[in-house]
């Protein structure tokens, strides 16, 4: 074979290598800004960690992973406040799994509820939550009274006044006083509160009544 003939073939060969190499390089970096841009578009339907608790309600492994992710590389901010009229509930408030709530915790989202203590940890575990484990976590490990009465009731009241039977034993099992109430207004004594519950009697006001008179609760 001619000597150029092999010259110029190795020639031709280096140059295809070298053009399949870029062709590589160009594909990798189109596959890269493709996976950006639908990472990205994912993560805005997600940003607000509310919205991660509330599209994964019944998985909370996926929600931490998506929580971590949302303020430890996205931003978002932990102590956010989604609004209502003119209060804003933090994520802790809204936080209905107690795992959840810790995270918060550990990313730096301060133990309070709504606005400027409006809304104890204590009611919105009432309100929002559906893990009874937040209420020992909150008292126990977060060191809130469970007799604090903001806005002129406490969480037990608060409890007694929603139908929540379950979270008012909770409650009463921490520590929290039956007869402790504002006493500028005897409508938020824990039994008042039950009383004026408009729900069906016997499946719902005489359950809470019975557990608050079990822990000797007194009308003033």
């Amino acid at each position: 074979m001619n000597e150029s003939h092999v010259s110029y073939g190795r020639i031709v060969e280096s140059v295809a290598t070298d053009m399949i190499k870029e062709i590589g390089v160009r594909v990798k970096k189109i596959l890269t800004l493709i996976t950006l841009v639908v990472l990205s578009s994912v993560a805005v339907a997600d940003t607000t960690i509310e919205q991660i608790m509330d599209h994964f309600r019944d998985n909370p492994e996926e929600a931490l992973r998506r929580i971590r992710y949302a303020v430890e590389t996205l931003g978002a901010d932990v102590n956010g406040g989604v609004k209502d009229g003119d209060f804003a509930y933090t994520p802790l408030c809204l936080a209905t799994n107690v795992e959840i709530a810790k995270e918060l915790v550990r990313l730096g989202a301060i133990p309070r509820g709504r606005g400027n203590d409006e809304l104890s940890l204590l009611e919105c575990a009432v309100w929002f939550g559906r893990d009874l484990e937040l209420f020992p976590w909150i008292v126990n490990d977060l060191m809130q009274d469970p007799n604090a009465i903001r806005q002129g009731r406490t969480a037990l009241c608060w409890a007694a006044r929603h139908r929540d039977v379950e979270s008012v034993s909770a409650l009463l099992r921490l520590g929290a006083d039956p007869n402790v109430y504002d006493t500028t207004n005897p409508g938020t004594h824990p039994l008042a509160c039950a009383l004026a519950n408009r729900s069906p009697w016997e499946q719902v006001v005489i359950p809470v009544l019975d557990a608050l008179t079990s822990a000797n609760a007194k009308l003033p």
